[in-house]
């Protein structure tokens, strides 16, 4: 019975209006506020490493509490990686086509974004006005209060985060451990296989002044032959060395360096008759080092060096016949990781 009193009821245009409107005021029509796209331009840059675009953007608009309030805003922020920390800049155009600018600096970019992104809502709030940057002793994010237009206000209410603290002193030196592979000569006629183990102990500064002192470990093994036989050939050394400055910006480098090598090589002939001797090794070499910092504790090395030799040893069977004879300059080159511990 009910079902057929509501079909033969036919409403009229008047009943229509007024349920849509009740429809409205109850949620079931969708709002305008919450089907209207953003009425402002937000843009976002990092370098790697930072929180992704997509992270801060979503960031920004969960702050947002009237995206109509920034119609015709222009917001873009930037984010770039100093020897200090991160630096983060807020430029902000309303709509009459004045501009706006925020600095911030933090430790880490993850905190610099975050802090970006609370600016950036505050901004759309404001239509994408905000006043001119405050000096250091002054410089504090004013909350911004919307007029209650709703039962529920605190709803409505940007509430400002924490300052960022200043990011903590860097210190001017670091420490880094390093492991390499490459190729040497002075122990055959072409080159050998080398494996090194090192520290580094250098200045952090992108400046043209920028010392670093080196310790290295190293090995090589080597065989050499003639008619006579056959010789093994081991180096082993430790080698000193020290650059004056660093040529480049805080990630991609070169620096030009002096080393002394000090070491023995062990030598073995598979003769009959043969015996074991040890040999001093000595030499002076000026290098190249080319530096690669991917991430913020690593480093990647490409490095090469002409080498001086001070004892050329004549290898030979007894009576005269020469094996290898220590050439009056060689040269090796290389590759190596490294990780600052600070």
């Amino acid at each position: 019975m009910v079902r057929a009193t509501l079909r033969a009821v036919r409403p009229s245009r008047a009943s229509l209006a007024l349920g849509i409107v009740l429809g409205a005021a109850l949620g079931v029509v969708p709002s305008r506020a919450r089907a209207q796209p953003d009425t402002y331009q937000l843009s976002y840059s990092a370098p790697p490493g930072c929180p992704a675009e997509a992270r801060v953007l979503k960031e920004v608009r969960a702050n947002v509490r009237d995206a109509a309030s920034g119609e015709g805003a222009r917001i873009a922020l930037t984010i770039s990686q100093e020897d200090r920390g991160f630096t983060g800049e807020l430029v902000a155009v309303d709509r009459s086509g004045t501009q706006g600018r925020r600095t911030i600096e933090g430790a880490t970019c993850a905190e610099v974004s975050h802090t970006l992104a609370f600016l950036a809502a505050l901004a759309i709030e404001l239509g994408g006005h905000i006043e001119a940057e405050p000096t250091p002793e002054t410089a504090v994010v004013p909350p911004v209060a919307k007029p209650p237009t709703s039962p529920a206000p605190a709803a409505r209410t940007v509430q400002p985060s924490q300052p960022a603290p200043p990011p903590p002193p860097r210190n001017p030196w670091r420490f880094s451990g390093l492991l390499g592979a490459g190729l040497r000569g002075g122990l055959a006629p072409s080159a050998r296989p080398v494996l090194e183990a090192g520290v580094d102990f250098g200045a952090t500064s992108s400046q043209l002044f920028a010392p670093a002192f080196r310790a290295t470990i190293l090995g090589s093994l080597s065989r050499v032959s003639n008619s006579a036989g056959t010789a093994k050939l081991a180096l082993l050394a430790g080698r000193l060395e020290g650059c004056p400055g660093r040529i480049g910006g805080p990630t991609v480098a070169l620096r030009p360096c002096l080393g002394l090598e000090l070491g023995a090589v062990f030598a073995e002939g598979e003769v009959e008759g043969g015996h074991d001797v040890v040999q001093r090794w000595g030499s002076g070499e000026a290098s190249v080092r080319l530096e690669v910092w991917p991430f913020p504790q690593v480093f990647v090395e490409l490095g090469g060096a002409l080498v001086v030799p001070f004892f050329h040893t004549r290898y030979f069977f007894v009576p005269d016949q020469i094996v290898y004879v220590v050439p009056a300059v060689t040269g090796r080159a290389g590759l190596a990781v490294g990780y600052r511990f600070q």
